[in-house]
């Protein structure tokens, strides 16, 4: 088995068969009589287990369970005690389990094959954790940039704390399923499915059998219901939530509200509940005043909430995302693009980007697809440009012109943005009044 494990007691002889035992079933075993050189070998052989009597000559056998725990050694830590109290005492400060002298190697037997199991396969799902967020830490650079690191440690905290519902607001294409599945791939629910499901369609059965709210209709039907219990804790990311009709609405609000009851919960069901993240693009509240979306619901996943920030927002982004994509899509499409024209860039960072994040990666593809060499210049980027917003020199490159209002526009604007929208110091630079900049400006 490769186990490890040292046994720290005051005399071998009292724990021979203790000894046996672990050889007889293939660990490497090795023996300590002395509580001081026992810690030193911990540090030095690293075991995998440890078993520790009480009765040692030097030091208290509470006093080494202290100090191993204290000193950070990743070791299971057994005991093996002479009363309850002491093996209880011991478990306070950590040890796995405690066997009271003299004890049964059947007990010992029974006792280790169930944390080794359990401990395998802990392992194996932390494995499984960490090789899941390193194949979508590529997707996660896409919020790390200086405008979404808040939000980006937001959606940390809300992963490590407790399963409470989530409301993710914001535009259309700003990533909102991105951050739910952050969410989920970073939370203990992580092994479960992350279920998607769009509020748009107004699929009261699919909503049914994923909140496991219904046992009735075909065997079809009944055997959906059953593979959504044995999903336990599933993510369920509901899609623009503002499109549940009105029943839709109560059937969430009463699962959530089973929830934190704990009523509706089944014998031997998973002690992990599922989570409800709801995203939207549109305000709430005014649904709410208008009783157009149920208020008890609204306050349920309202308590803890994401805005979205769009990305004519985050400029500073934009280019970052740009060489991400361009990354992605090389590998995908065989290609070798590796830079972009300074015109480019200066387009990318004016255009406004209405469909955001969405928007460039497909603009991004649709480019990187035809381009036949390693840099992307304006002539590939013109059949999406927008007159409104393009840079100066890229429009007069293309042999496009904009009436002379449009122009000063286009000015104004690029000047706001270069400002980060300081209406003050534009005026001050372009030598005009804030009224009259708010006049030329189709933004300000």
């Amino acid at each position: 088995m490769g186990v490890k494990v040292q046994v720290i007691a005051n005399k071998e002889d009292d724990h021979s068969s203790l000894v046996d035992f672990f050889k007889g079933n293939g660990y490497k075993v090795s023996f300590s009589t002395s509580a001081k050189k026992a810690l030193r070998d911990i540090k030095k052989e690293k075991p995998d287990l440890v078993f520790l009597a009480f009765n040692l000559p030097d030091l208290n056998g509470i006093e080494v369970l202290k100090k191993v725990k204290k000193n950070g050694n990743d070791v299971s830590l057994f005991t093996l005690v002479d009363s309850a109290e002491q093996g209880i005492e011991s478990m306070k400060l950590g040890a796995e389990n405690y066997f009271l002298n003299p004890y049964n190697l059947d007990e010992v037997q029974i006792i280790l094959d169930k944390y080794l199991t359990v401990k395998q396969y802990k392992e194996r799902i932390e494995e499984l954790r960490h090789r899941h967020i390193s194949e979508f830490e590529k997707y996660e650079m896409m919020l790390v940039g200086k405008s979404m690191k808040d939000i980006y440690q937001q959606v940390l905290t809300i992963a490590e704390g407790k399963n409470v519902p989530v409301l993710i607001s914001g535009e259309l294409g700003t990533g909102k399923e991105l951050l739910a599945k952050i969410i989920h791939i970073r939370s203990h629910q992580f092994v479960f499915p992350f279920v998607s499901i769009n509020c748009k369609d107004r699929n009261g059965k699919v909503l049914d059998v994923q909140l496991s709210g219904t046992q009735k209709g075909t065997d079809s039907q009944r055997k959906r219901v059953e593979e959504s219990h044995m999903s336990g804790g599933s993510t369920l990311f509901l899609c623009n939530i503002e499109q549940l009709t009105k029943a839709d609405q109560i059937k969430v609000l009463k699962f959530l509200k089973g929830k934190k009851s704990g009523r509706g919960r089944k014998r031997g069901s998973s002690a992990i509940e599922k989570r409800i993240i709801a995203a939207t693009n549109v305000k709430l509240k005014p649904l709410v005043d208008r009783g157009k979306f149920n208020k008890e619901l609204y306050q349920e996943i309202s308590k803890r909430t994401i805005q979205t920030l769009p990305l004519r927002k985050r400029s500073d982004d934009i280019i970052p995302l740009t060489m991400h994509f361009i990354k992605n899509f090389n590998k995908k499409y065989g290609k070798q693009v590796k830079r972009v024209d300074p015109d480019v860039r200066n387009y990318l960072e004016s255009y406004d980007w209405p469909g955001n994040v969405s928007e460039l990666k497909n603009v991004i593809e649709h480019v990187v697809i035809f381009s036949q060499s390693e840099s992307i210049s304006m002539k590939e980027m013109e059949f999406k440009v927008s007159k409104k917003l393009i840079s100066l020199d890229s429009l007069l490159m293309n042999g496009s012109f904009l009436s002379l209002d449009e122009m000063v526009n286009l000015y104004v604007n690029t000047v706001l943005k270069k400002v980060k929208g300081n209406k003050s110091k534009a005026a001050k630079l372009l030598k005009v009044s804030r009224n009259t900049l708010k006049k030329k400006s189709i933004v300000a």
